[in-house]
């Protein structure tokens, strides 16, 4: 399954080592607030948001670099078979078009990565440079 994350190119150095990290940047937290202000939303546990669409993820990072600054980073993930039963809708997004995930995202499953307009280009050489 292909699913896609938006965030800021300032994390891409950790995240070639690392991987996506549930809670690690806030980014989710700090969208709920901007959709939710009077925080009727309830509570989740730290988790890793996915889109199923490529032009979701290019909003939320783009909602990304407000709270972090950088350019906005889009990745594209390759969620193993084994793990898409553990996929949740994500409840912020009423269109059905994200999933949160509450592992790591490991950075072997991210195949290709774009900063703001520009290219895919593969993660695997990132990955070995960091």
């Amino acid at each position: 399954m292909i699913l896609y994350h938006g965030t800021t190119s300032i994390a891409l150095p950790s995240i070639a080592q690392l991987g996506l990290i549930p809670g690690k940047f806030h980014g989710a937290d700090a969208y709920a607030k901007m959709v939710d202000p009077f925080g009727y939303f309830p509570p989740r546990d730290p988790s890793v948001f996915l889109a199923k669409v490529e032009r979701v993820a290019e909003w939320y990072a783009s909602m990304a670099i407000k709270v972090r600054h950088g350019k906005p980073l889009c990745l594209k993930v390759s969620v193993p078979s084994a793990i898409t039963n553990k996929l949740i809708t994500d409840e912020a997004e009423p269109d059905g078009n994200a999933v949160r995930y509450q592992g790591i995202v490991k950075p072997s499953w991210i195949i290709s990565y774009k900063v703001g307009s520009g290219d895919w280009q593969t993660f695997k050489s990132l990955e070995h440079a960091a």
